[in-house]
């Protein structure tokens, strides 16, 4: 008997979150891969951006940390994280897909508030700050000084065929 394995990733449901008028979109809409296969997540953003995260929250619901990258590219293994800020685009690629790979993915677009106080970080479409300053003076050094736009970008399905 044969072992058939479909990874399939879909969007939870289409998402556009704002911040002071600042946008992050995600595609593909929908994607459908079989396992080992390759491909490519991407988070545009409507304003130049200090950095960008990457996230996968398993399906036992664990926030796993991908990639912290300001700009260039970085590996971790299949995992290849690319950021230009100039162009205002990051993304995501996955190769040789695993079922490892199932979960949901975020992107975190940072964006500095260099005069704001920690008081006036705001989050998009009601979600919950990432990262919140432990005190005011934290937040004067720069150390925690951004505004994050958390987005869906995609859910990783997998399905066995036999």
């Amino acid at each position: 008997m044969k072992r058939l394995v479909d990874t399939v990733l879909g969007l939870l449901f289409a998402q556009v979150c704002c911040v002071r008028g600042k946008d992050v979109t995600q595609s593909p809409p929908a994607l459908s891969l079989q396992e080992g296969a390759s491909s490519t997540l991407r988070c545009n953003f409507s304003t130049i951006a200090d950095s960008v995260q990457w996230y996968l929250q398993n399906p036992g619901g664990r926030l796993i940390h991908l990639f912290y990258i300001p700009s260039g590219t970085k590996q971790d293994g299949r995992l290849k994280a690319t950021t230009v800020p100039t162009e205002r685009r990051s993304s995501l690629h996955i190769s040789s897909s695993q079922t490892t790979d199932s979960g949901t993915y975020f992107c975190a677009v940072e964006h500095s508030a260099p005069q704001a106080p920690a008081a006036s970080t705001q989050t998009p479409c009601g979600a919950q700050p990432l990262l919140q300053p432990q005190s005011h003076s934290e937040a004067t050094t720069g150390h925690l000084q951004c505004l994050m736009l958390l987005t869906y970008i995609s859910t990783v399905l997998t399905t066995d065929t036999f």
